[in-house]
């Protein structure tokens, strides 16, 4: 249900703003856990990330730029200011569990120009930030797996998608 609900507050953020969208949601299955959504036409982003290669054209370059800003601004217009709640310091407990996840990611690579004890330190860093914090925590609607591979573009127009983990959360 979180998605649907979800889905329906995004929307709602973002109807003002007609170059900025969600799926519209139709209809949920609760006892086959089913959402039937708008189908919405459009592309990845995420293919255009290869435009960061160092061969790639500048033009392409710019045109990822812009792609990213566009998402940039989707992000803002969803947390919007109407949406902002405020919590106590440990709301970052989350942000720290998704770091440690990630980081833990990247040191199974292995990959040589990583330091040693990477994770613990970054982590020890963030821990320490935390507990230096002494005013509320803004809190508003979380995508929770926002990023390129779950926005489509089409012209000028910009759709994110997936809503499976949404959630308030710390806007960190």
């Amino acid at each position: 249900h979180t998605e649907w609900e979800m889905l329906r507050a995004a929307r709602q953020a973002l109807q003002p703003y007609a170059r900025y969208a969600v799926p519209e949601p139709y209809l949920l299955l609760s006892e086959l856990d089913t959402l039937v959504m708008e189908f919405v036409p459009g592309n990845t982003l995420e293919p255009s990330l290869s435009a960061l290669q160092y061969f790639r054209p500048r033009a392409d370059r710019r045109r990822l730029e812009r792609q990213f800003w566009q998402l940039d601004r989707w992000l803002h217009y969803y947390q919007n200011e109407e949406s902002v709640s405020w919590c106590a310091p440990e709301a970052l407990e989350s942000v720290i569990r998704h770091c440690d996840h990630r980081l833990k990611i990247v040191e199974r690579t292995e990959h040589p120009g990583l330091p040693r004890q990477f994770r613990s330190h970054v982590l020890q860093r963030i821990e320490g930030w935390q507990r230096s914090l002494v005013s509320p925590i803004p809190i508003s609607p979380c995508h929770g797996d926002f990023g390129p591979w779950n926005a489509l573009a089409a012209g000028q127009r910009l759709t994110v998608v997936d809503f499976c983990s949404s959630r308030n959360d710390s806007l960190a």
